[in-house]
C-alpha cells in the first residue's frame, strides 16, 4: 500500500514537473515566435533598406554615367583644342579639335610624352612652362607653338587647370584648352610690315618735301642777288624764313621715330637760332631765353606755332631794339590741362599803345592772328616793360 502511495506521489510530482516544463516550453516557444517575428520584421526592413540603397546606387551610377557621357561629348565636340596629361607629362586625352589642328590621331599620341608636340627651337621654353604646372601654376593666355604632324608650326593661346586627387593636394592630371591664333599672328606681322613700309614711305615724303622747300628757299636766295630794293629784299627774306621753318619741321619728322608728332621744344631752339642767323642778330646783345620742355605737337599745330614764333621773333629783332643796344627775348611753351600756353616777350621799345595789333596792316601780325584762329586759340598782349604776348590753344593730338 505504501509502495502504491509512493508511486502515486512520484507520478504526481513527475506530472507537476512535466506541467512546469511544458509551461516553460510554451514560454520559450512564445519567445521564439516573438523573436522570429522580430527577425522577420528586421529582415523586411533590411530588404527595404537594401532595395533603397541599390536603387540609389543605381541612380548614382546612372547620373555618373550621364555626367561622363556629357563630359565626353563636351570634350570631343568642343570647337577648341583640349589636351590632358599626367604628372609624368604623358598624354592621356586628345580632343577631336586638337586632332583636326595637329593632324594626329589619338592612338598616335596617347601615352606619349608632350614634347612630341613642340618644335625643337622652342622645346626648352615649352617644357619649362609645362613643368611649372606641377607646382600648381595655372596657365592664363600662355602663347606656345605647336608642331603638327606635317611639320607645320602653329601658334596657340593656352589656359590650363590641374586635376587633384581626393586629398586636394596631389595632382593627378592637367587639362589645357587652346585657341589657334596662327592667322591672327600672321595678320599682325603683315600689318607691322605694312606699317613699316608706310612709315618708310612717309619718311621719304617728308624728306622730299623738305628738299623741295629747301630748293624754294635757295631760289628765293638766288633771286635776292638781283634785287636792290631793301623793302623787297625784306619781304623775300621773310618768305624765305617761312619756307625754311616748314622745311625744318619736315626734317624733324623725317628724323623722328614717331612720324605723327615732333618735339617742339627742341624745334623752337633750332628755329630761333636760324632766325637770329637770318637777321644777323648777335645773341650776346639780344639774348634769347627759351623755356620749353619736351612738348609734342602734330605737324599742323607745329607748322602754325612755328610760323607764329617766326613772325614774333622777326618782328622783335626788326623793331624792338632799335633804340637800345641790349635786350632779351623770352619764349615759353607749356601744357596746361587740355590747353597749351605759348608766351613770347621782349624788353624792347614796346608795342605802340595806339596800334591795334589785331587789325594791323603788316603781313606778319595778320598771319599771326590768322594762325591763332586756325588753332582755335586766343591771344592777349601786355605792353608794360616791353611787349608780352600770351597765346593759348587746345591740345589737339
Amino acid at each position: 500500500m505504501k509502495d502504491k502511495d509512493k508511486t502515486r506521489e512520484q507520478l504526481i510530482n513527475e506530472l507537476n514537473e512535466l506541467r512546469q516544463r511544458n509551461a516553460e516550453l510554451e514560454i520559450s516557444i512564445t519567445r521564439l515566435m516573438q523573436t522570429a517575428e522580430e527577425l522577420r520584421a528586421l529582415d523586411e526592413s533590411l530588404k527595404r533598406s537594401i532595395d533603397e540603397h541599390v536603387k540609389e546606387f543605381g541612380q548614382a551610377q546612372q547620373e555618373l554615367q550621364e555626367t561622363r557621357n556629357y563630359l565626353e561629348s563636351l570634350f570631343n565636340c568642343a570647337n577648341v583644342p583640349i589636351i590632358v596629361w599626367d604628372p609624368e607629362f604623358r598624354i592621356t586625352r586628345f580632343s577631336r579639335a586638337l586632332e583636326h589642328l595637329t593632324g594626329y590621331m589619338p592612338e598616335e599620341v596617347i601615352g606619349r610624352k608632350l614634347r612630341m608636340l613642340f618644335p625643337e627651337e622652342s622645346m626648352d621654353e615649352s617644357l619649362a612652362r609645362i613643368e611649372s604646372t606641377l607646382g600648381g601654376e595655372y596657365w592664363k593666355s600662355v602663347e606656345m607653338p605647336i608642331l603638327c604632324k606635317d611639320g607645320n608650326v602653329l601658334t596657340a593661346l593656352w589656359n590650363s587647370a590641374n586635376i587633384y586627387a581626393g586629398d586636394g593636394t596631389t595632382i593627378i592630371a592637367t587639362i589645357a584648352q587652346g585657341t589657334d591664333i596662327t592667322e591672327i599672328r600672321r595678320s599682325e606681322e603683315q600689318i607691322k610690315a605694312s606699317l613699316r613700309d608706310k612709315e618708310a614711305l612717309l619718311k621719304e615724303v617728308h624728306h622730299r618735301v623738305k628738299n623741295n622747300l629747301q630748293v624754294i628757299s635757295s631760289l628765293l636766295n638766288l633771286q635776292l642777288g638781283y634785287i636792290k630794293d631793301k623793302q623787297v629784299i625784306e619781304i623775300f627774306r621773310e618768305s624765305q624764313n617761312r619756307v625754311k621753318l616748314m622745311a625744318l619741321i619736315h626734317e624733324k619728322l623725317y628724323q623722328s621715330e614717331d612720324l605723327s608728332v615732333i618735339d617742339f621744344g627742341e624745334y623752337i631752339r633750332e628755329l630761333a637760332a636760324y632766325i637770329y642767323y637770318s637777321y644777323r642778330a648777335n645773341p650776346s646783345i639780344v639774348a634769347l631765353k627759351i623755356n620749353a620742355g619736351s612738348v609734342l605737337l602734330d605737324i599742323n599745330t607745329a607748322i602754325s606755332c612755328g610760323l607764329i614764333i617766326n613772325e614774333l621773333v622777326s618782328n622783335s629783332l626788326k623793331y624792338a631794339f632799335t633804340e637800345c643796344k641790349e635786350g632779351e627775348i623770352h619764349i615759353e611753351l607749356y601744357p596746361d590741362n587740355n590747353m597749351y600756353t605759348l608766351i613770347f616777350s621782349d624788353n624792347g621799345v614796346g608795342f605802340p599803345d595806339d596800334l591795334d595789333f589785331r587789325s594791323t596792316e603788316t603781313l606778319g601780325l595778320q598771319l599771326v592772328i590768322t594762325l591763332i584762329k586756325q588753332l582755335k586759340g586766343t591771344i592777349e598782349i601786355n605792353r608794360s616793360g616791353g611787349t608780352r604776348f600770351k597765346i593759348t590753344f587746345p591740345y589737339n593730338r
